[in-house]
C-alpha cells in the first residue's frame, strides 16, 4: 500500500510540473524540406543556426514568431529554399544582404510587420522571385530601382502601407513586365505618375481600394492595360463616370468594382467598351438615375449590384440584351417597377435567377406584382424580408400600382 501511495505522489508531481518554453522560436522539419517554427516566450532577433545551414530546405515558415530583426547570416547556406514566410512579426528594418544566396526563392512574405522602408539592393539577388507580399507595414517610400532585379515578379502586394503616389518613381515597375497581380489598396495613389504602369504587359488583377482617388487615374488608362481582367476601386471618392471612352482600353475586363464611392452620374455609354464585362458592382454610391441604355446590349453581363443608392426608377430597357442572372436593387428609393418587369426581361433573352429588391418604399400593390412574378418564374429573392414580420410596403388610397411619378403625386400615401 505504501509503495502504491508513493507512486501516486510521484505521478501527481510529474503531472503538475510546469512546461517551460524556450525564449526563441521552436522549429521542426516536415518531409525533410519544410521548416516550420512557432513563437517562443520572448521577442527574438533571427540569428544564424535556427533555420540556416541546410541545403535541403525548400520552405521556411516563421510566421508570428515574435521576430524583431534578422541578422545578415540568418539564412546562410539555404541555397535550395523556394519559400520564406516572415509575416506577422515585429521586423522594423532589414539589412541589404539578408536574402543573398537564395537564387531559387520564388515566394517571400513580409506582411504585417513594422517595416518603414526597404534598403536599395534588398531584392537584387532573387532572380526567380515571383510573389512578394509587403502588405500591412508602414512603408512610406520605395527606393528607385527596388524591384529592378525581379524580372519574374508576377504578384506584388503593397496593401495598407503609407505610400504617396506623388512620390513614386515613374520607372518603379519598368523592369517587371510579367506582373499579373498588383494590390496597392490603402495607399494614397492620387497624383501618381501617368507612366507608372507603362511596362506591364500581362497585368490581370489591379486593386486600388481606398486610394484617395477622385477619378479613374491616368496611370490605369494606358493602352497596355488591355490584359486587365479585374479592376477594384472600392472606397474612393469618384463622383462621375461621364466620359464614354473611359474604359475603352480594357478589352478583357470581366469584373469592375466601384463599391462605396460618391458616384452621382453615369454616362449611358460609359460601360459599352467593356465587351467582356460579367460583374459590375456600383453599390453604396449616390446614383439617382439609371439611363435607358446603361447596360443595354452588353451580352457578357451576368451580375449587376445597384444596392444602397438613391434610385427611384428602374427602366427595364437598361438591361435588355444582357445575360443578367443576378440583379441587386436593395435599399434604394424605388416605389414601383415596370409592368411585367421580369417577363419583359425574359422576352429579351435575359433570365434572372436571383433578384434582390428589399428595403425599398414599394407601394403595396406594386410589391405584390413583383412577388407574384418572382414566384411564377422561380427566381430566388430575399425571402426573409417578406415573411410577414416586417413592414415592407406603403399603402395607397387605392390598391393599384401607380407606375408614373405624376400618378404618385396625385394619390395619398399612408
Amino acid at each position: 500500500m505504501a509503495s502504491k501511495f508513493l507512486i501516486w505522489k510521484i505521478l501527481n508531481v510529474i503531472l503538475v510540473l510546469p512546461v517551460f518554453v524556450c525564449g526563441k522560436p521552436a522549429c521542426r522539419t516536415r518531409f525533410r524540406t519544410e521548416v516550420i517554427c512557432v513563437a517562443g516566450t520572448d521577442d527574438y532577433v533571427l540569428q544564424k543556426g535556427l533555420v540556416s545551414d541546410n541545403n535541403q530546405t525548400a520552405a521556411i515558415t516563421l510566421k508570428g514568431c515574435r521576430i524583431t530583426g534578422v541578422d545578415s547570416d540568418a539564412f546562410k547556406n539555404v541555397y535550395s529554399v523556394q519559400e520564406i514566410d516572415l509575416s506577422q512579426n515585429k521586423i522594423s528594418a532589414l539589412k541589404t544582404e539578408v536574402f543573398n544566396g537564395m537564387s531559387r526563392l520564388s515566394l517571400l512574405r513580409l506582411s504585417k510587420n513594422l517595416l518603414t522602408s526597404l534598403p536599395r539592393g534588398l531584392f537584387d539577388n532573387l532572380p526567380r522571385l515571383q510573389r512578394l507580399d509587403l502588405s500591412n507595414n508602414k512603408i512610406s517610400s520605395l527606393e528607385s530601382g527596388i524591384f529592378n532585379n525581379l524580372p519574374e515578379l508576377i504578384r506584388l502586394e503593397l496593401i495598407g502601407n503609407a505610400l504617396l503616389g506623388k512620390d513614386l518613381d515613374p520607372s518603379l515597375f519598368d523592369r517587371n513586365p510579367k506582373m499579373q497581380f498588383l494590390r496597392l489598396s490603402g495607399n494614397n495613389m492620387s497624383h501618381a505618375p501617368d507612366q507608372l504602369f507603362n511596362a506591364f504587359r500581362e497585368l490581370r488583377i489591379l486593386d486600388l481600394n481606398n486610394c484617395s482617388l477622385t477619378e479613374i487615374p491616368k496611370f490605369v488608362k494606358t493602352p497596355n492595360m488591355k490584359t486587365l481582367e479585374r479592376l477594384s476601386l472600392q472606397i474612393n471618392k469618384i463622383r462621375r463616370l461621364d466620359d464614354p471612352s473611359l474604359f475603352e482600353k480594357f478589352e478583357k475586363l470581366s469584373s469592375l468594382d466601384l463599391i462605396s464611392n460618391e458616384i452621382e452620374y453615369l454616362h449611358e455609354d460609359v460601360f459599352k467598351p467593356l465587351e467582356n464585362l460579367k460583374v459590375i458592382d456600383l453599390s453604396f454610391n449616390k446614383i439617382e438615375h439609371i439611363q435607358e441604355k446603361l447596360f443595354q446590349n452588353m451580352p457578357s453581363v451576368q451580375s449587376i449590384d445597384l444596392s444602397n443608392n438613391l434610385i427611384e426608377v428602374v427602366p427595364v430597357n437598361a438591361f435588355r440584351g444582357t445575360r443578367l442572372k443576378k440583379l441587386n436593387l436593395n435599399t434604394n428609393q424605388i416605389s414601383y417597377l415596370g409592368n411585367n418587369f421580369l417577363l419583359e426581361l425574359r422576352n429579351s433573352a435575359t433570365k434572372l435567377s436571383e433578384f434582390n429588391f428589399g428595403d425599398n418604399p414599394f407601394q403595396c400593390a406594386c410589391l405584390l406584382d413583383i412577388l407574384n412574378e418572382v414566384k411564377s418564374f422561380g427566381v430566388a429573392y430575399n425571402y426573409d424580408k417578406y415573411n410577414g414580420e416586417h413592414e415592407v410596403c406603403v399603402m395607397t388610397s387605392q390598391f393599384t400600382c401607380m407606375r408614373f411619378k405624376a400618378e404618385l403625386d396625385s394619390i395619398d400615401m399612408r
